[in-house]
């Protein structure tokens, strides 16, 4: 599994209509502006993908984000106030991958391997994966390009 920010906003060219001689109308674009989604993907050692988990900046789901979307029903949206992972989203993380791994599983232990991102180290999760036969492998710092395929291949 591997996460990645995804930048919201412009992301080509722009081009302004203004008045001939009016300089002040024409500004470069702000990247202060745009906004950040976390998306947190899970790769099987088979190929198949589990449903992501989307992450946007926020305090509180709002019904009306999922009313009238094309959103697939197995994805997950949570909130954070800086749309990036966290202890607690990571744990409701963590339950998700149990779920949709749980249905394909054959043998009795999941092997999960990760980037060695904190909040994958809690106790609260630990335990959870200990509770649920989930094997944590934390992949070393600074190795993405040697042993993190989902740095290299999928971000």
């Amino acid at each position: 599994m591997d996460e990645t920010g995804i930048r919201m906003g412009v992301g080509g060219q722009q081009y302004v209509i203004t008045m001939a001689g009016d300089d002040d109308a024409i500004q470069s674009p702000s990247d202060t502006n745009r906004e950040i989604v976390t998306v947190v993907e899970t790769v099987a050692a088979d190929g198949s993908v589990l449903a992501p988990f989307i992450i946007l900046k926020g305090k509180a789901h709002l019904s009306k984000w999922y009313t009238n979307t094309k959103l697939p029903n197995d994805y997950i949206v949570g909130v954070s106030e800086t749309a990036y992972n966290n202890d607690e989203l990571s744990l409701e993380w963590i339950r998700h991958f149990d779920a949709c791994s749980r249905r394909r599983q054959t043998g009795t232990w999941r092997l999960l391997i990760f980037d060695g991102f904190g909040s994958y180290g809690t106790k609260e999760l630990i335990d959870f994966c200990d509770d649920n036969n989930i094997v944590l492998f934390s992949l070393p710092s600074y190795t993405s390009h040697d042993l993190q395929p989902l740095d290299v291949g999928v971000f």
